[in-house]
């Protein structure tokens, strides 16, 4: 087996997470694998939840934060008839109906989601309360609310519908619980609903197509060619404006100096180049380029 150096990781592996499993249990896993201290997860899937699981690694693991706040996709299956305490499959059923809507009324209520709208997280959800995560809150019948967040949906179709469920796909803004969206449409529908099987297809700029399972990372690192799963870290900002510098503007941003350099009009945000090697993120200050996250490739 090649070795790979530790230092030569980083950027961002895309992991086709399977159902069954949590985020933080893939982390573990991937860590094993891989060899690394600097590691994370952008975005939790639920462990009933399969699909992209963007995974920083190395030096990617400064700017995660950036993929969180990204828009995401969804295809998703609904059960009519019966809502459960956590909005899919895990839960036990709390609410029961006979009444199943057909395929006209399903398409007029995800009409009407489409767009802003205020939306409560389930309470079984990884959101902290006073530093505990809401699941382990829920779980010991501690009594809580959750406040409702600003969401956007900017495209909801259905995919298929049959007599007691549905298919849809949809594209949401992040911290846009689909197990909550089921419930509402239920609802809305005068019946109930929860949430049987749910696949992420994309995360900010990272789609399935870039997706690696388990098994396949396993055997590229046995093979020695994991690092042909790596996307170079600049593959998560680009939504950035990109600048390239100088060997000696890079050093003085490397250092943490404040360097005047010609920018466009109205850009607060830079990711600063040095050739292809990300220097940092910076931020426009008084005319002047200020870095705040620098990258080590060291």
């Amino acid at each position: 087996m090649k070795n790979i150096k530790k230092s030569s990781l980083n950027g961002w592996l895309i992991l086709d997470k399977p159902s069954g499993i949590t985020s933080n249990k893939a982390i573990g896993i991937l860590k094993s694998i891989l060899k690394v201290k600097k590691i994370g997860h952008c975005g939790t899937l639920d462990p009933l939840a399969a699909g992209v699981l963007p995974i920083a690694i190395g030096e990617a693991t400064k700017v995660s934060g950036h993929i969180l706040n990204t828009k995401k996709s969804y295809i998703f299956n609904v059960s009519w008839g019966s809502e459960t305490l956590t909005g899919d499959l895990e839960g036990k059923i709390t609410n029961k109906s006979e009444y199943l809507p057909n395929e006209i009324e399903v398409q007029h209520a995800i009409n009407s989601l489409i767009g802003e709208s205020l939306q409560t997280p389930p309470i079984f959800s990884a959101i902290k309360v006073k530093g505990q995560p809401a699941y382990k809150l829920a779980r010991s019948g501690i009594d809580f609310q959750l406040k409702p967040r600003e969401i956007f949906i900017e495209s909801f179709k259905l995919i298929s519908h049959m007599t007691n469920s549905s298919r849809m796909e949809i594209i949401c803004s992040k911290g846009t619980y689909i197990r909550a969206l089921a419930v509402e449409l239920g609802r809305l529908l005068n019946t109930y609903g929860h949430v049987t099987s749910l696949y992420r297809v994309f995360a900010g700029p990272f789609h399935s197509k870039h997706s690696f399972s388990l098994d396949s990372i396993r055997d590229l690192s046995h093979s020695g060619q994991l690092e042909t799963a790596i996307l170079p870290l600049q593959n998560g900002l680009d939504d950035i404006l990109a600048i390239n510098v100088d060997d000696e503007v890079a050093r003085k941003l490397c250092f943490g100096q404040k360097v005047e350099i010609k920018m466009p009009q109205n850009e607060k945000k830079v990711l600063i180049v040095c050739g292809t090697t990300p220097i940092a993120i910076a931020e426009i200050v008084n005319g002047c380029v200020a870095p705040k996250r620098v990258f080590n490739f060291n």
